[in-house]
This record gives structure tokens, sequence and C-alpha cells, in this order.
């Protein structure tokens, strides 16, 4: 396990992913009310959250395969909050 990866820093990263997806669902659900949502984008958020699972899965396979729980878990947070900061900067 590489020393900078802890049971403490994965579980900031994933309170962090959880506080920067509720932003985006705050961003989405305002746009919906407001009537700014689209269906293009009601589409891309589908296909973006199938394609992040698909990357999140083999990443958490490969790592599990080869360096173990710890970084597996590390792969998958940095997969789903590259995914939720694009969308937040795109929603914004």
């Amino acid at each position: 396990m590489p020393r900078h990866l802890s049971f403490f820093a994965l579980s900031l990263n994933a309170i962090n992913l959880a506080f920067e997806a509720q932003a985006v669902v705050g961003l989405r659900l305002a746009q919906l009310a407001t009537g700014q949502g689209s269906p293009r984008e009601n589409l891309r958020m589908v296909t973006e959250k199938a394609a992040a699972l698909t990357q999140a899965h083999q990443a958490a396979a490969m790592a599990l395969a080869t360096e173990g729980p710890i970084v597996a878990t590390d792969r998958v947070l940095r997969i789903y909050r590259r995914a939720v900061a694009a969308n937040r900067r795109r929603l914004s």
C-alpha cells in the first residue's frame, strides 16, 4: 500500500465526493425547476454515469488483482470525483 493512502484519506475523499455530488444534484434540480434543463443534458447525464461506472469497475478489478483494496478504492474515488467535477463545471 502506498504511504500516502490510508483509510482516513480515503474517507475524506469519499466525503468530498458526497458533497461535490450533492452540489451537482442541486445544480441539476435548479435547472429543471427553472426550465433550463434539456433532453440532451438528461441523456448526457445518464450516459456519463454508465461510462464512469464502467471505468470504475475496470479500475477496481485491476487494482484489486494487483495492488489491493485501498488502492482500488482510491482509483474508484478518483474516477467518480473527476466525473462529478466535470459535471459541476459544465452546469455552473
